[in-house]
């Protein structure tokens, strides 16, 4: 018996088959006969193809990315794991594959590892945390945990350095008060009920009091309006109660300034034994960025009304090649009014379409020349 895939061409297409066979000898081991059967796998292995094209984009951009990235089946055993994680392990991406990631690293017990692996996988739930591995590692890492049915993937950072930066900058508050003085942010740090106990010159300046009048109270006590004052304390509770940073936006409306547009990144602070102890928030005026956002929003509405009432046909399509690389057909991704009219039938139903399931006669000249330009980025023009 025999069973083989290859390709052949039929009607001037090339196409994939698959043969089986079944012979028959008698005891001397003459050919009796036989029997088999001839099967179209041609679409089959086209969806291999693009399969195996898809997993090696994705290794490839596992294997480029600067994040570490490992994968673990539902019995917590290594999967995947890039060569950039396997380098913060300490190890070849080899030694990790098929081995239970607690036995290699017990210290996951002990800290924030296992504890939000697991309830990643068992709530299916994105999470997101930072936590130190002691020896042999002695580093800290940001993850990033998403879970699914086969098991959990992880991207994580090496983030000791910032750490340490971080800590330095704490032991550096003279440094810092000289920095935050002169930022054009609004700086300012919160205890733990909310109220500001530092507020640098242009927040001041913003909220349009003394400093010194400032210091001690909450938000609400400065008479904020109250909507504000709701969104802020929300966020500023969750990052108390989380240890996790925040970005939060938000409108404000002055006398002075007008209508503006505002990020806060709100950043948990620490004390010696870990706990939160005072929350940072850096408030960054993004008003230029938000009139800039609705101006290309406004711009691309103009474009797509013009490319609606143009009473010329238009056109985007994507590049149909065979296995060797030869344009053979083209598939509609955008069509306009005009276009659908000429075609006879509506732009709806076009996109989408390939060039021959809209015309059925479709010249070779077509594609071949589409083709052209779209690999050479040379343009042609014919009646």
């Amino acid at each position: 018996p025999y069973d083989i895939e290859h390709r052949i061409v039929a009607d001037s297409q090339v196409k994939w088959v698959r043969e089986r066979a079944e012979l028959e000898f008698d005891e001397q081991g003459t050919l009796l006969g036989g029997f088999g059967t001839v099967q179209d796998v041609t679409e089959r292995k086209v969806a291999d193809e693009k399969l195996r094209k898809a997993l090696d984009t994705l290794h490839q951009t596992f294997e480029s990315i600067s994040d570490g990235f490992f994968s673990l089946d539902r019995r917590w055993r290594f999967t995947y794991v890039n060569r950039t994680g396997a380098r913060m392990m300490g190890m070849d991406p080899e030694e990790l594959l098929g081995q239970v990631i607690c036995d290699l690293f017990p210290h996951a017990f002990t800290r924030r590892f296992h504890k939000e692996y697991r309830q990643a996988m068992e709530t299916s739930t994105p999470l997101h945390f930072e936590e130190y591995y002691p020896e042999p590692l002695e580093a800290w890492f940001e993850c990033h945990c998403y879970p699914s049915p086969d098991g959990l993937s992880v991207y994580f950072q090496d983030i000791t350095d910032r750490k340490r930066a971080d800590e330095a900058l704490r032991e550096r508050e003279r440094e810092y008060r000289t920095l935050a003085e002169n930022s054009p942010e609004v700086i300012a740090r919160f205890d733990r009920d909310l109220r500001h106990t530092y507020v640098n010159e242009y927040g001041a300046r913003l909220y349009g009091l003394p400093r010194e009048q400032i210091l001690g109270k909450t938000a609400a006590e400065l008479d904020m309006p109250a909507d504000k004052v709701a969104l802020w304390q929300r966020h500023f509770r969750e990052v108390l109660a989380s240890g996790e940073q925040q970005t939060v936006e938000f409108e404000y409306h002055d006398d002075d300034l007008g209508h503006r547009y505002f990020s806060s990144l709100l950043v948990p602070e620490f004390g010696p034994a870990g706990e939160v102890t005072s929350l940072l928030a850096i408030t960054r005026d993004v008003t230029p960025e938000k009139k800039a956002e609705a101006a290309l929003r406004a711009e691309k509405e103009r474009f797509q009304t013009l490319f609606r009432s143009m009473t010329e046909g238009f056109a985007m399509a994507e590049i149909i090649r065979d296995d060797e690389g030869r344009a053979v057909d083209y598939r509609y991704i955008e069509v306009n009014d005009a276009f659908g009219r000429l075609a006879g039938c509506p732009p709806s139903r076009i996109v989408g379409m390939r060039a021959s399931e809209l015309n059925p006669h479709l010249d070779r000249f077509w594609p071949e020349t589409y083709g052209r330009v779209a690999l050479t980025g040379q343009p042609a023009q014919f009646q």
